[in-house]
């Protein structure tokens, strides 16, 4: 778990410098799809943007996951508005709506249950924090009962 955990955040770097491999034009067209930046006028600006957006937000979720503290929960704020920038990002450059309103009425249930989900994720995954925990209590105890061995066998000899 600590492994990938690793492997996550040593990739941030790399997943957000992937935007230099995007072309600076306003149309990109692969064999695959056509891709034309209305809003940024450049799919090279757009991919510097999304991606600054999103390895925050990658960030922020594994705080979210791997954080034991009570307060994790005041994590969910910003993740659910770092969530929302980037639906309005991809909304604002592929233009999926024609009007604003959408936006206020968008943005309440969206937080909402991306709260929702991510403490029925967080509470799935907390037995293993816990675990993990004792685990690390378990050693310490260990490593103080070794040293009072120790302590004793000098005080024999």
């Amino acid at each position: 778990m600590d492994s990938i955990l690793v492997i996550c955040i040593v990739a941030t770097p790399f997943i957000f410098y992937l935007y230099t491999l995007f072309p600076d034009v306003k149309r990109w067209e692969t064999r695959f799809f056509v891709y034309e930046s209305n809003y940024f006028e450049s799919v090279y600006a757009f991919a510097w943007t999304f991606l600054q957006k999103f390895c925050f937000l990658w960030l922020m979720l594994i705080w979210f996951f791997t954080n034991k503290y009570w307060w994790n929960k005041a994590l969910l704020v910003p993740i659910g508005m770092i969530f929302y920038q980037i639906i309005i990002l991809v909304n604002d450059d592929i233009r999926l709506k024609d009007n604003q309103v959408l936006d206020k009425f968008f943005l309440i249930p969206l937080v909402v249950g991306i709260c929702i989900a991510l403490l029925l994720i967080r509470n799935k995954l907390s037995i293993y924090i816990q675990a993990f925990d004792l685990k690390e209590e378990i050693e310490n105890k260990i490593k103080e009962v070794e040293k009072e061995v120790k302590n004793d066998n000098r005080n024999i000899n």
